[in-house]
Formats: structure tokens, sequence, C-alpha cells
């Protein structure tokens, strides 16, 4: 539910008489959901309660008492899911149990609205970097798996799967990280839990980038791309252009990404909304044409409210590579050093090694140079070692991915360049450096390294000289 529609909705609730709430299916469950999506926490749990109280005062053989206190425990676990980033207490669970109670009742529930579960950007909504914590987690999805009876007993399907390969993947165990996310693929496809087979296909996408697997990675996407077939499936357009923003992400294409994730980063009501999830890929866009600002002011922000354990690792390691490239070593090394103190406890390593080639610069600077920042932290030099190593293999794994798509795309399509990049290929070629191209066409001197950088990667050129002579041959000038 879009932020300005939930915030009109619950303009209207709250000039509704009370009365109202026991005449209308899913009125109440409406008014907390537009209390959720519009941030204001404690007044959905103070309408939850309230509602309950009020539905348990109605007769039990009554279909209508049962389905709209189905509504409202449903809801409950979705505001627990969430608010368990901030207070650490997995107990959603208990809410989806008061649930199942209800669906004892199936001819009341067999049409409710809410027959397909939700996840946010990550599946395991744990905010602490607490040794244990992540498998805490799980343990309540478990939980609340095993509840679901009946009409819904498909409710969760694939998601106990998912969250042990995810949190497999980000221990570095890729092996164990396939086998549960292949998995959460089948289950989630049986039970047509379509946002949790979205989030499974996209880890497995990442697997294939760490493998260096392009043609797995293409038969993931034909399998992203076969889900806007399911017209259920609500947000399968949006999903689906998130799905075409991490891959062309991962081959090196800003050019392609779609035009939504080049928009400015969203203001967010929660991390675990939708806008947070399309933020995620916007800050890839970011890092990827070295627009830095956008990025460090959203971790700044990110520091001072609720986030997810595998998102605030994330960031923080983004900030340590865009301090490095700004050159602002303290900051890089406290970014890293803040990074490794929040990972550690876990032994969570993958979103390290994903940053390949900028990684194993961070870490070489950081095993040159750590020692000269002792009063900001120490990190192991074993771990520094082992994370460098691996981020040198990823790339490598990596570089075989850009060089299978280029052969493919070249060879069915040519290679196609934008004006902009055409002009600055012909600047390059008349021996003007980077410097003087920016100043004679009015460009940012990053704006004309980001061409040029896309230039490499489009024609698979490895110097400025093999960059002019594929041009000159591919007749691109």
């Amino acid at each position: 539910m879009p932020y300005d529609i939930a915030k009109f909705c619950l303009a209207i609730f709250e000039r509704t008489p009370d009365e109202v709430f026991d005449r209308i299916t899913h009125y109440a469950s409406a008014h907390i959901r537009c209390s959720m999506r519009t941030g204001l926490w404690q007044q959905a749990c103070d309408l939850a309660h309230k509602y309950e109280s009020q539905f348990a005062k109605l007769p039990d053989d009554l279909p209508f008492k049962h389905v709209n206190l189905g509504g409202i425990y449903l809801l409950w676990s979705y505001m627990r899911n969430f608010m368990c980033l901030s207070d650490n207490v997995f107990d959603f669970d208990l809410y989806l149990e008061k649930f199942s109670r209800c669906c004892g009742q199936p001819e009341s529930l067999k049409n409710h609205p809410n027959r397909v579960r939700v996840v946010g950007p990550w599946v395991i909504a744990n905010g602490s970097s607490k040794k244990g914590m992540p498998e805490e987690y799980i343990k309540a999805v478990s939980r609340a798996s095993a509840l679901m009876p009946g009409i819904f007993s498909g409710f969760m399907g694939g998601e106990e799967d998912l969250a042990i390969g995810e949190l497999m993947f980000y221990k570095g165990d890729l092996s164990a990280a396939e086998t549960h996310i292949a998995k959460a693929v089948m289950k989630a496809q049986e039970h047509r839990q379509y946002e949790i087979q979205h989030r499974a296909l996209l880890y497995y996408l990442r697997l294939c980038v760490a493998q260096g697997n392009y043609i797995k990675a293409e038969h993931i996407m034909k399998e992203l791309k076969a889900q806007l077939d399911e017209s259920e499936y609500t947000n399968r357009f949006i999903n689906y252009d998130i799905a075409l923003a991490y891959y062309y992400y991962s081959v090196g294409l800003p050019d392609n990404i779609p035009d939504l994730f080049k928009r400015d980063i969203s203001p967010y009501s929660h991390a675990g909304f939708f806008e947070n999830f399309i933020n995620q890929l916007k800050i890839r866009y970011c890092y990827l044409t070295r627009n830095y600002p956008p990025i460090l002011a959203y971790i700044q922000e990110m520091k001072q409210r609720e986030s997810y354990l595998f998102g605030r690792i994330a960031m923080l390691i983004l900030e340590a590579c865009i301090y490095y490239k700004m050159k602002d070593k303290q900051k890089a090394f406290a970014a890293l050093f803040a990074a490794y103190e929040t990972a550690a406890p876990n032994d969570l390593v993958m979103q390290f090694i994903e940053l390949g080639k900028d990684m194993r610069t961070l870490t070489g600077f950081a095993l040159k140079d750590g020692s000269s920042y002792k009063k900001i932290g120490v990190i192991p030099k074993v771990w520094l070692e082992t994370i460098n190593r691996k981020a040198a293999s990823y790339a490598k794994r990596h570089a075989h991915i850009l060089a299978a798509f280029r052969d493919v795309n070249s060879a069915a399509d040519g290679i196609a360049i934008s004006a902009r990049e055409a002009d600055i290929l012909r600047d390059l070629s008349h021996g003007l450096s980077r410097a003087e191209i920016a100043s004679s066409r009015n460009l940012s001197i990053n704006t004309v390294k980001m061409v040029i950088n896309n230039l490499y990667n489009k024609i698979g050129a490895e110097n400025l000289a093999d960059l002019i002579r594929i041009a000159v041959e591919r007749k691109l000038i």
C-alpha cells in the first residue's frame, strides 16, 4: 500500500463511527494496516488490542468474528515481525498461533485477502549482531510455519529454507546455501508464495555470480521473468525490475538498470517496507556510477534507526570502500572495523567478499597500514587475509560473468554505445585526457570516468590502447 494512500485512508478511518467495526469485513485490519504503513506503530498496537477485545465479545458461532480476528492476528504477526528489528523479541509466531485458531472456521477464511506471505528486503528480520540471533529468528519461523493449518498450510512455504539459505550464504557456505535456496524455490512455487520465491531466486542469482556461472544466471533471470505471468502476484512487475537492477549491477551496466532505480533514494517509514527494498538497488546504482553523497547520507540515517543486520553490514562495507576511494583512509578503516565488529559474532563474510576488487584493495590497505589506526580498533590479520584472498577469487569468477555477458551480447546484437559514449570514445582516440574531455564537454570528471568505465565493460578492453583498437575494428568510431 503506497504511503500517501495509507495516510489518506487513515484520515477516513479516524472520522468513522466506532460501531462500524462490526458491520464491515476487514474494516479493523485495514485500519491497523494503514497505521502500520504510515509508521504509527504504537497506534497500530493499540488498535489491535482494541479491536481484539471488541470482536471477542461477539458470538463464537459468527463467521464474521473469526474472519476479522484472523485478519487482525495476521497483521499483528507482521507488526511483530517488523518491530523485532528494534526489540529483538521474536514472538510473531504467537500471533500466527492465534490466527491458526481462527482457521478452525475454514469457511470464514477461504476468501481471506492475505493468502500470500510478504517478506522484506532480507528474510531474517533480525537487527542484532549478538551471536546466535539469526538462528533464533529462524526458530521462530519454524514454529510459525508449523502452525499454518488447512487452507493456509502453504502460507510460509519455503520461508524456513530460505532463511537458512540466506544465513548460510552470508556465512560463505555457498554449497549449503544453494541446497536450502533450491528447496525454498521449489516449496514457494508449489504453494504460490511469489514473494518468497522471488527472494530465493535473487539469492540464486547472487550464487551464480559468486560461482562465475553465466548460463545458470541467465536461467534464473528467465525464471524471474516467468513470474510476470502470475496474474494474482501483485508485486510482480516491480519485483522483476528489482531483479533486472541487480542483474545489470552485477554485469556492470548502469545504463541498463531500470529508470526507477536511478531516482533519489526514497524516505522510508520502516526498513522492512518496500520503498527501502528499492533503496537497496538505488544505492548499488549510485555506487556503480560513483555517486557517493546519497549513499553516505542514507548510511548516516540508517545508523540512527532500525535496520536489518545484513543490511547494516552491507552499508558499513560500502561506506568503508567509498571513504577509501575518496582517499580518507582513517574513515575507511573506521567503517571497515565497524563492519567487521558487526559481522564477526555470527561469522558473516559474504558481503565483504562480494565487493571483489574493491574489497581486495581495501583489505590490502588494512593489512599494510592497519597498525596506524590501533586507536580505532584492531582487525585480526588472519581475518583480513582470508577476506582479501576470497575477494580476489570472487573478482576472478565475477570477471567470467562479465566476459560471458559481453561475448553473448556482442555476438547477438553487436556493441551498442550511446551518443555520449561515442563522443568520449572519439576524444580518447584523439589523445585527450579525462580532464580535457570533462572541460571540453562541460561534464564532471566523475561522469567522464564513469562513461569510460562503462566503455571498458561493454567493449571488453583491458587498457586504453585495447579500447581504441577494438572500437576502430568494430567501427564504433
